[in-house]
């Protein structure tokens, strides 16, 4: 079987390399020049336990494939940080709150743990007194998405698929048995196609698609010592379209702020502006009893399912679509390759 695999993010990769472990024949194509162009190399990197409602498709496939990220690393050669997040409250009432989230999540399979003001300061000992306490999350992690991304470039070479740079996907085309993928001045093709295009699969199946939202967050990285994801309980500065976002220490020894969020029409947008880098660092300044040093800025846009909070997974004759892929996308790529693979398969 020839699989060819538009967009080489995090999806399309794991797709080639479950592909290609499988013996299936693999062509990735990827518009860019290089990778992380799109939202698979401009976010926070955390490879998320959390993901409210906590019961839904979403939720459930990021929890399950957290903890497949330590064995693809230990394959491919990534770096995956593992720490524990806290979700850090301020006030009695948040004290309260934390003790009744603690409880109802232990209750749905989560390890969680209320945690004293000395254990969280003690693993990021740069936040302010005023924060009293938090509720411990255990099964976090951090990788360098762009690192990720090489690294499954690499094992896809490696195992003998093909990664085609600069090559945009025109059309897609029927052509008896086969779909054909056409780009430049020639075609090729395959007897399925995955389109894990992010934005750009809007250029070559609006149709088959939802509606899908696009929204930048903007990340800041400091000089902070940190050894937790640190996130606030209660946020009131936060869209009910995000759970938000926190200090998140990388795996290069940085600590992130944000991303921040903000809806866009620009899906390619990266830039940062000074007021963006403030905005940002504002978010998290009452956990901070001074601002910290930056040492650079990122920004990324991701896409969002609009129809339902969800991820949009599904197959048109010999094309498998996704869209929306938003966060916790990245965590949950291994099984959402899975499930693309399955129905590229299936009769």
């Amino acid at each position: 079987m020839k699989i060819g695999i538009i967009g080489a993010g995090i999806i399309g990769l794991q797709v080639a390399y479950k592909a290609l472990s499988r013996g299936i024949d693999v062509t990735v194509y990827e518009q860019a020049s290089e990778l992380g162009f799109g939202a698979s190399g401009h976010n926070a990197g955390v490879l998320h336990v959390l993901q409210p409602p906590f019961i839904n498709r979403k939720a459930r496939l990021a929890k399950k494939a957290n903890p497949l990220y330590d064995k693809l690393s230990e394959e491919l050669g990534f770096r995956v940080r593992r720490l524990p997040l806290y979700l850090v409250y301020t006030s009695r009432k948040g004290k309260f709150l934390g003790s009744l989230a603690s409880y109802l999540l232990r209750t749905t399979g989560y390890k969680t743990s209320l945690a004293s003001r000395n254990e969280v300061l003690g693993n990021c000992p740069e936040l302010s007194s005023d924060v009293i306490g938090g509720v411990k999350v255990e099964g976090y992690g951090t990788v360098m998405p762009r690192e990720v991304l090489w690294a499954l470039a690499k094992g896809v070479e490696e195992k003998g698929g093909v990664v085609k740079y600069s090559t945009k996907v025109e059309l897609l085309e029927n052509n008896s048995s086969k779909i054909c993928v056409k780009h430049s001045n020639y075609s090729e093709c395959h007897d399925r196609v995955v389109v894990a295009a992010g934005a750009g699969a809007a250029n070559l199946v609006s149709k088959d698609l939802p509606r899908i939202g696009y929204y930048k967050g903007v990340m800041v990285y400091v000089k902070l010592d940190c050894n937790a994801i640190i996130a606030p309980l209660i946020s009131s500065s936060r869209s009910k379209k995000t759970k938000g976002g926190g200090i998140i220490p990388l795996p290069d020894g940085r600590v992130l702020l944000g991303p921040s969020f903000e809806e866009t029409r620009n899906p390619w947008d990266t830039s940062v502006s000074p007021e963006e880098i403030a905005g940002t660092v504002n978010l998290y300044s009452y956990l901070l009893p001074s601002m910290p040093e930056v040492l650079g800025a990122d920004a990324g846009t991701r896409a969002k399912n609009m129809s339902r909070d969800d991820f949009y997974i599904n197959k048109k004759g010999r094309i498998i679509l996704t869209a929306g892929i938003d966060s916790p996308g990245f965590t949950a790529s291994p099984l959402i390759a899975d499930i693309l693979l399955r129905l590229a398969t299936s009769l």
